[in-house]
């Protein structure tokens, strides 16, 4: 009996599709560790064919409050005085001033959730420090 090529075609693709499905089933119930990083962070920061620099990566460690003298108003503060603030580095200071040109001045403080970037957790830890 001779098959025909598209019987052959779809008699491969069913093995192909078999073979694919039982990988990924086995793969799954194993307890195997992907390991993503092998190197150290200090061996990557000094390679100059970085892709994101040291000055431009966010700065996400919390502040001491003493660090801030008063509240920072979010409508007129500048891209280094946003950075003062718990959890804002360039990228998230940048993004506050691009939201505030865009779509007006900031009417409450809960209006920063609209940036990109900004979730519940950065804006608890800022909340006490700004002001409109």
């Amino acid at each position: 009996m001779k098959l025909k090529k598209f019987e052959v075609c779809v008699i491969a693709l069913t093995v192909i599709s078999i073979a694919f499905c039982a990988g990924f089933y086995v793969g799954r119930g194993s307890d195997r560790e992907v390991v993503v990083n092998m190197l150290p962070a200090e061996d990557y920061a000094s390679k100059e064919d970085d892709v994101v620099s040291n000055d431009t990566k966010q700065d996400n460690s919390v502040k001491d409050p003493s660090d801030i003298a008063s509240k920072i108003n979010i409508n007129t503060a500048t891209q280094e005085e946003l950075m003062e603030l718990p959890g804002i580095g360039p990228v998230l200071a940048e993004r506050i001033i691009d939201y505030r040109q865009t779509n007006g001045a900031f009417s409450y403080e809960e209006q920063l959730l609209s940036v990109k970037g900004i979730g519940e957790h950065t804006f608890s830890e800022i909340e006490d420090y700004i002001t409109v």
